[in-house]
């Protein structure tokens, strides 16, 4: 699962960093994680890696949403909105796995009153973005709630920017379209 991550993040920082530099910069963290994650081992190697993965993929998701609202409404325009969505909803998910990892494990609890699994962390960070909040997995410590409304807020506020964003470029599209479209003599 680890190398499908890694693989999917390289093909995240592809689409999203023209320039060269930013790409090998943001490859060369990619390989310190995941040299890091092979050498070290326990829960500071992978706290480690998680937190280069995480710096990785906010640069991918600062250069996918700057994509997004410079350009016209295309499908990629599109895909690529959802695309950072979900990789917000992937920070989060790591987010809470380093807060696990420092606190000892016990940051969320499940319905069972366990202690989530990372799998678990992953799923709850994702309803919380959606603010869905299914209930089955509460946040037990004030950083893990603290991060949740973070979380929440976040979710709520890319969707309404995003879609006011394409709403108004719509709405300058068809605007543009139809001048250009309709004669200038209407008396024709």
């Amino acid at each position: 699962m680890q190398s499908l991550l890694r693989l999917t993040i390289v093909l995240a920082l592809l689409a999203a960093s023209p320039p060269k530099r930013w790409f090998c910069g943001a490859l060369a963290v990619l390989v310190l994680a995941t040299v890091i994650n092979c050498v070290a081992s326990g829960d500071r190697g992978q706290e480690a890696t998680l937190v280069l993965e995480i710096v990785v993929l906010v640069y991918v998701v600062v250069r996918i949403v700057a994509f997004v609202f410079r350009g016209g409404i295309t499908a990629n325009t599109l895909f690529a909105g959802v695309c950072a969505y979900l990789l917000i909803g992937q920070i989060f998910g790591m987010t809470f796995s380093v807060l696990s990892i420092l606190e000892g494990h016990n940051v969320l609890m499940n319905a069972d009153g366990k202690y989530a699994s990372q799998e678990e962390t992953f799923y709850f960070s994702y309803t919380v973005l959606t603010t869905t909040g299914f209930g089955d997995i509460r946040p037990v410590t004030v950083a893990a709630r603290s991060l949740s409304v973070v979380e929440a807020l976040t979710g709520q506020l890319y969707l309404v920017l995003l879609l006011g964003r394409l709403v108004g470029l719509h709405v300058s599209q068809a605007a543009k379209e139809s001048q250009s479209s309709s004669p200038d003599d209407p008396a024709g």
